[in-house]
């Protein structure tokens, strides 16, 4: 039989003690996911909040919570999260508003759990440290929704946590020895205390309320709210917006986050720089000077280039109205002058040749050097004006409504020839053959 975790020594005046000063409002912060991670992915902003939610189930404090939620924050990608995100100390610190000793502490006690993967901190040649890359573990991808775990008989963390924090009845809250729980070590929440059970009863009423693994209603409190069945739709609701990692971007400005461009964050800050100025925005001045923007190499001269052209002033819209005119105008002499080379082509390739109407008998007479038709019936000409070859008359050959005229042949008055050419032979005969007079 699996052996039944008791907890040891709760009733004590020791653990009564402390267990009263960890109340819920010092380990787990008001506001599950902060504003400044507003413009994050939508299946990231819930991992956020499955971070903050959980957190009392796992044992965090608040600054251990903050400084996991920084890391997610930072660089973890929905595409492949298992990608290293490179964070400095100070920027973790700087994001989760904690000081630097508070998230060494958080990363170790992370770490040690193992819901993060620390790599080694090589030294360069001029004797700093390089950067440490943090890698998030499967174990947290689970437990967060950032994938699913299809394996039946491997470990799911979150399946563990729900049962243990839910109570549900057809999962009794037993635990063995190789339980993911329990596979750490003693965790903090061992130590119960009355408290510690209501705040425990409170978010296993919450939690319970699951639908599709998200809980039903807004993900957020005191914020902007963002239903969670919302977060499976990647497509904007407008026509003219794009989804791409959950953010959306102006179809005209797609180009500049997929050849590497513009970042997200400096996308978002030039378009506010743009809608300052009377009757523009940033897909404009865009517009404008494409080309431009795309011999710059860096994506610091993109943004640079692109802010000083907002900074101008300039009336982007009108300009870029202007120059598709121009281009228009150009564009249709060439198709025009293209058309007219094909046609002159086609009308040399078949320059005395006669092509008929099966149904009228009417016949048409190319004549390349005018590029004109001269109009006959059965190959006679008549009397009518000529009529200019057109593409009309070009696309009535190629579908083969005209086709070529073959005259019909007289036997009877070929025949006539040749006797009329016999006799004459015959006569000159005579005439040769008699005597010359004097």
């Amino acid at each position: 039989m699996p052996a039944i975790q008791e907890v040891v020594g709760a009733d004590d005046l020791v653990t009564r003690s402390r267990l009263s000063r960890v109340t819920s409002t010092r380990r787990r912060a008001a506001v599950a996911v902060p504003s400044k991670y507003r413009n994050r992915p939508t299946p990231l902003r819930t991992g956020l909040y499955r971070v903050w939610e959980l957190s009392l189930g796992f044992g965090f404090t608040r600054s251990t919570t903050a400084v996991l939620q920084a890391i997610l924050a930072a660089g973890v990608s929905i595409e492949n999260p298992f990608d290293p995100v490179f964070a400095r100390k100070r920027t973790l610190a700087k994001m989760a508003e904690v000081s630097e000793a508070s998230v060494y502490r958080a990363l170790k006690e992370l770490e040690g759990e193992g819901w993060i993967i620390r790599s080694a901190q090589p030294r360069l040649e001029d004797g700093l440290l390089d950067l440490t890359e943090i890698t998030i573990t499967r174990k947290l991808a689970i437990t967060i929704g950032l994938i699913v775990d299809d394996s039946n008989n491997g470990d799911n963390n979150s399946e563990y946590l729900r049962a243990d924090i839910c109570n549900e009845p057809n999962k009794p809250e037993v635990q063995t020895e190789t339980s993911a729980l329990s596979r750490t070590g003693p965790s903090r929440d061992q130590l119960n205390s009355a408290e510690s059970d209501e705040v425990r009863a409170e978010i296993a009423a919450k939690n319970c309320n699951l639908r599709d693994g998200l809980r039903v209603g807004p993900i957020y409190t005191g914020e902007q709210k963002v239903y969670p069945k919302a977060s499976v739709n990647y497509q904007s609701t407008r026509s003219n917006f794009v989804r791409i990692e959950g953010r959306s971007v102006a179809r005209e400005l797609v180009w500049l986050i997929a050849e590497n461009r513009l970042t997200f964050g400096g996308l978002f800050q030039l378009q506010s720089l743009a809608k300052k100025v009377p009757g523009q925005q940033l897909s404009d001045f865009v517009a404008y000077r494409s080309n431009r923007i795309r011999q710059l190499e860096t994506t610091n001269d993109c943004y640079r280039y692109i802010k000083n052209l907002i900074a101008q002033g300039l009336d982007a819209k009108f300009l870029c109205d202007q120059r598709s005119k121009r281009d228009h105008k150009v564009h249709r002499r060439e198709q025009r002058n293209a058309a007219a080379d094909k046609r002159s082509q086609w009308i040399r390739a078949r320059h005395g040749l006669v092509f008929v109407n099966p149904e009228t008998r009417r016949t048409y007479e190319v004549n390349a050097n005018h590029s004109l038709l001269n109009v006959g019936e059965e190959g006679k000409p008549l009397k009518v004006p000529c009529l200019k070859i057109t593409s009309r008359f070009i696309k009535a050959v190629e579908e083969r409504v005209l086709i070529r005229f073959v005259p019909e042949e007289n036997h009877a008055s070929r025949e006539e020839s040749i006797n009329h050419l016999a006799a004459m032979q015959q006569m000159l005969k005579r005439g040769f053959s008699s005597p010359a007079r004097c």
